[in-house]
């Protein structure tokens, strides 16, 4: 059954007999690990070594390496594959990218993406926690020299109010209007990350962080894209804060199928919303039907070789939404075996 569903290509798997057997979620969520831990995610040579690539075009070549997602794949690794080697190796790519005197690309290797014009602090949150995590298996002194490279620029992120700004603009570019320019209810994720690698924060950044957190906390429908919002609902939860399911739920259809835009039915579903929802909703406990409904549309995501695609109808393999869908499905599979929820300070 699951080889067969998979060789489905993602885009038409609506079409498939509605009363066809439940998903596989747990040999689902394994192929999304394996291909994790075996798949060519990670730079092995040159300027780039040790970085974690973003995406995959639709011939499996990576199309850049991203800072963030380094991050993020830390956080995974050190919860469910620690390897000494391959996280050193990140956390050296971290090191090497933030060790000159200029900030490091975004998306390191794409270099017509506007994105290269800014610096983010949501970015380096990620980052800055991805380390933390990593310490145990990669070495303190390594993983403290790295943040001291990254700390100094969340400091220079700091408003007159006392709040993270969500970026600095590089060399004057003009950037386009979308959510990581503009501060909003998503902040509560980066300040959630930052205090969590307490040890290496500066009083003034540990205090913005608070700051940041208290004053976008239970702010999170402001966003109408559903990648922000479910993004400030993960700081929240993560800060201890409870999460309304209903408000979460508000946009999902019937067949668990999240929209890219609230307010706006059919829009395009993406593999890392709908494993957002999944996430949040494993953390408030919502009916076991609901979840159930939600993973099956998130499967719908998952290729035959375990890897993640963001749009339905797009080709290519997504590094972040692997990892959010992991996680997701294996959150899942414990609640199946026991009711309790899952730890909200491990969310990627």
């Amino acid at each position: 059954m699951w080889l067969k569903y998979l060789s489905v290509p993602a885009g038409d798997r609506r079409a498939q007999d509605a009363d066809r057997a439940a998903p596989p979620i747990d040999e689902c969520r394994d192929a999304i690990a394996a291909w994790l831990t075996s798949a060519n995610i990670q730079q092995t040579c040159g300027a780039g070594r040790g970085g974690i690539t973003g995406k995959f075009d639709a011939n499996g070549k990576p199309l850049f390496l991203y800072g963030e997602i380094t991050g993020y794949w830390l956080r995974w690794a050190s919860l469910y594959a620690p390897d000494p080697q391959r996280m050193g190796a990140a956390v050296q790519f971290l090191h090497d990218q933030w060790s000159g005197p200029d900030p490091a690309p975004t998306r390191f290797g794409a270099v017509a993406d506007w994105r290269n014009s800014a610096l983010f602090s949501f970015d380096l949150a990620m980052m800055l926690r991805g380390l933390a995590d990593a310490t145990p298996v990669a070495g303190h002194d390594r993983c403290a020299r790295t943040a001291a490279r990254i700390v100094p620029w969340l400091d220079r992120m700091i408003d007159a109010q006392g709040l993270l700004q969500s970026h600095r603009t590089l060399n004057n570019a003009e950037l386009p209007s979308r959510w990581s320019t503009l501060s909003g209810p998503s902040q509560a994720k980066t300040a959630a990350a930052i205090l969590q690698a307490d040890e290496w924060l500066t009083p003034q950044l540990r205090s913005a962080a608070r700051q940041t957190l208290a004053h976008w906390c239970n702010r999170a429908t402001e966003h109408r894209d559903l990648h922000p919002r479910f993004y400030a609902w993960e700081g929240q939860a993560c800060a201890g804060a409870a999460i309304d399911i209903a408000s979460v739920l508000a946009d999902c259809d019937d067949a668990g199928m999240f929209p890219e835009q609230a307010g706006i039915p059919g829009s395009p579903s993406r593999g890392d919303i709908q494993a957002q929802g999944l996430r949040l909703l494993c953390l408030g406990a919502a009916p076991d039907q609901t979840r159930e409904a939600v993973a099956a549309g998130l499967i719908q995501h998952v290729q035959a070789d375990g890897s993640v695609c963001c749009h339905l109808d797009e080709p290519g393999a997504n590094v972040w939404c692997a990892l959010f869908a992991h996680q997701a499905l294996d959150w899942l599979c414990a609640q199946r075996r026991n009711a309790s929820a899952p730890d909200a300070t491990t969310v990627i």
